[in-house]
């Protein structure tokens, strides 16, 4: 069982890291829509959107990492 201390942590840092993905979408809507603009937007967005995917991702494979460990368990057991 995981300690609730740490479990609030990785719930914080999730939603600073959704916050921070959310204000990057809308600082990208202020760039120009120039050449320079779109190429800073398009670089702005998938860097800054990537650090919560890239979390989110971490997040699941832990999951299914516990998962299948339980089920290898559960048939050593049986």
């Amino acid at each position: 069982m995981e300690n609730k201390g740490w479990i609030d942590y990785k719930i914080k840092v999730r939603e600073r890291l959704r916050l921070f993905a959310l204000k990057i979408l809308e600082l990208s809507e202020l760039l120009p829509n120039t050449n320079r603009g779109r190429i800073l937007n398009n670089q702005l967005t998938r860097s800054g959107t990537s650090v919560y995917a890239n979390y989110r991702a971490t997040i699941m494979r832990t999951i299914e990492e516990r998962v299948l460990f339980e089920i290898v368990n559960y048939r050593r057991r049986s």
